[in-house]
C-alpha cells in the first residue's frame, strides 16, 4: 500500500490595499465613502467607525462603501477583511466628516496634515480631538471644519458646507507640528487678524514654525504680542525639540495658570525627534523687538521647565523661553499664541487620559481668558421640580410629567430632569433617579448632580431654562 503524504500548506490571508476615505463635500450630508482594492476573496469585510461597529456593513466582494450620515468631525474607519482562516490586517483611515454648522459656539480648524498628506493627520497627538472634548466640558459647543482633501488647501476659500466664520463666538487654529503642519498664507492671517479685529472674535493659533521659521507677517501679526522682526531679521528662535516639560506662569493681563498648575507640567510632544517647538518672545520686550502696534498688553503664561537633562545634550534648557503668548488688542477680541500642542499638554503617553481634568480646566483658562461666561444655564442633575433639591418629590414631578393625569408638570430645566444623561426624558430618568435615592448601594447621577453642586451638563442635549437652586 501506498503511503500517504500530507502537504500543509501556511497561507496567511492578504488585506486590503489602496484605501481611500472621502467625505461628501457637495452635498454636506455626513456621509463618506471608501474605496480600496481587495487582495483576494474574502467571506466578510467588517467595517469600524471610531471603533464601533455599525448595523450597516459592506459585503465581503465589495471594494467601495459609502457610510450613513455622520456628525461634523473627525472620524476614524477600520476595515477588517476575514475568511474561515481568520482575519486579516487592519486597514484604517481618518477624515474630517463635513455637515452644515447648527450655531456652535466655538469653531476648531482642524489643519494639520492637510498640507503634507493631502487628509487631516493627527500625528501622534490629537489635538483636534483633546480640545473639542475640552471644551465640551466646559459647555461650549463645537463645530470641526477644515478644508477637504487636496495638494494645496486654503481655508479662506476652501471650507466646505457655507461655514461663516463670522458666526462664531471663538475660533481654535490647530496647524499641528512640523513636518506634517499647516503653514498659514497671508490670506489666512489676514482672515484671522480681520476676524479678530473687526468682528471681536477670540482667536487661539496653535502652531509649528509659524512664529520661528517660516514666518509671513499680517494682520494677526500684529495682534498676537508675539515678536516678529528686529531690524528686519526675525529674532524668534526655532526650537530643537527639546521642550518637554513646562511651569505655568501669570501672564500679568488676564491669564494665571499658576494656580491650576502649580507644579511643572509634562509635555508629550506630536513628532518626537522634529518638533522643533518654537521659543516666543512677548513684541515690545527688550528681546521682543518692536511692539506690534495693535496689542495693549501681552504676556506669557507657559515657559519651559530646565528637567535636569545634561547641559552637553541639553543646553539651552536653564534658558527661560515661552510657549504661550495672551495678548488684549487695542481694538477687538483678545488672542492666544501657542507653539505647543494642547493634546500634548500633560500628556502620559502610556496614559493618553491620565491628565484629560488638567486639559479641561486649561480649557476653561482660555475661554474665561477669551471673556466667555458659563455656556447655558447651570444646573443639579435630578431636580426636576426646580426647588434645589433632589428628593422622592422629584421623582413624583417627573412622573407626573410623563403620565399626567391633568396637565403635565412643567419641566424648567430638562438637562436637570434627563436624570440618566441619555438625551431623552423618560420612565429610565425616574428609575435613575430613584436608584440615586433608594438604590442598594445607591448610583449617583451624572455630573453635576446633588453632591457634586450647581454645573453645567457637559453634554447639553436638551437645553435648561432656568434652575433656581443655580446661576
Amino acid at each position: 500500500q501506498d503511503a500517504v503524504t500530507t502537504i500543509g500548506v501556511d497561507h496567511s490571508l492578504q488585506g486590503i490595499s489602496d484605501l481611500v476615505c472621502t467625505p461628501e463635500v457637495t452635498l454636506c450630508d455626513g456621509t463618506v465613502t471608501l474605496t480600496w482594492t481587495n487582495g483576494e476573496l474574502y467571506d466578510t469585510i467588517d467595517l469600524f467607525i471610531d471603533g464601533v461597529m455599525p448595523m450597516a456593513q459592506p459585503a465581503g466582494t465589495d471594494t467601495t462603501y459609502t457610510t450613513a450620515p455622520l456628525t461634523s468631525g473627525v472620524h476614524v474607519f477600520d476595515l477588517e477583511p476575514s475568511c474561515v482562516a481568520g482575519a486579516a490586517a487592519i486597514s484604517s483611515c481618518t477624515v474630517t466628516v463635513f455637515v452644515p454648522p447648527a450655531g456652535e459656539s466655538d469653531l476648531i480648524l482642524a489643519l494639520e496634515g492637510r498640507e503634507t498628506t493631502g487628509a487631516f493627520d493627527p500625528g501622534q497627538v490629537d489635538s483636534v480631538t483633546a480640545l473639542s472634548a475640552s471644551l465640551q466640558a466646559n459647555g461650549s459647543s463645537v463645530y470641526i471644519s477644515a478644508p477637504p482633501v487636496g495638494s494645496d488647501p486654503d481655508f479662506t476659500t476652501e471650507l466646505p458646507c457655507s461655514v461663516d466664520l463670522t458666526t462664531f463666538q471663538r475660533i481654535w487654529v490647530l496647524s499641528g507640528t512640523f513636518p506634517d503642519d499647516y503653514r498659514l498664507r497671508l490670506e489666512e492671517i489676514d482672515l484671522l487678524g480681520t476676524l479678530n479685529r473687526d468682528n471681536n472674535i477670540p482667536v487661539y493659533l496653535e502652531a509649528g514654525d509659524h512664529w520661528g521659521f517660516t514666518v509671513v507677517n499680517g494682520i494677526l501679526s500684529d495682534r498676537d504680542g508675539v515678536g516678529n522682526e528686529i531690524t528686519g531679521t526675525f529674532d524668534i528662535v526655532d526650537g530643537d525639540d527639546t521642550f518637554t516639560q513646562m511651569l505655568a506662569q501669570d501672564s500679568m493681563n488676564g491669564v494665571d495658570p499658576t494656580t491650576l498648575f502649580p507644579n511643572p507640567v509634562n509635555y508629550g510632544q506630536d513628532q518626537g525627534g522634529t518638533d522643533f517647538t518654537d521659543r516666543l518672545e512677548i513684541a515690545g520686550s527688550p528681546t521682543g523687538g518692536v511692539a506690534d502696534p495693535d496689542v495693549t498688553s501681552a504676556g506669557g503664561f507657559f515657559v519651559n521647565n530646565d528637567d535636569g537633562l545634561p547641559s552637553a545634550t541639553d543646553p539651552d534648557e536653564a534658558i527661560p523661553y515661552i510657549t504661550a503668548v495672551f495678548a488684549v488688542n487695542t481694538m477687538g477680541a483678545p488672542t492666544i499664541s501657542s507653539s505647543m500642542e494642547f493634546g500634548g499638554f500633560g500628556l502620559d503617553p502610556l496614559d493618553p487620559t491620565a491628565s484629560d481634568a488638567d486639559r479641561v480646566a486649561l480649557a476653561g483658562l482660555y475661554l474665561a481668558a477669551f471673556g466667555a461666561g458659563p455656556v447655558g444655564q447651570e444646573m443639579i442633575r435630578g431636580d426636576t421640580n426646580n426647588d434645589g433639591g433632589v428628593n422622592i418629590a422629584d421623582a413624583i414631578y417627573l412622573l407626573g410629567n410623563l403620565f399626567p393625569t391633568g396637565a403635565p408638570n412643567v419641566l424648567d430645566c430638562l438637562d436637570a430632569a434627563d436624570s440618566n444623561d441619555d438625551g431623552a426624558i423618560n420612565i429610565a430618568d425616574a428609575i435613575a433617579l430613584l436608584g440615586s435615592l433608594f438604590g442598594m448601594p445607591a448610583t449617583p447621577l451624572p455630573s453635576p448632580n446633588i453632591v457634586d453642586g450647581c454645573g453645567l451638563d457637559p453634554g447639553q442635549e436638551l437645553g435648561c431654562d432656568m434652575s433656581v437652586a443655580c446661576p
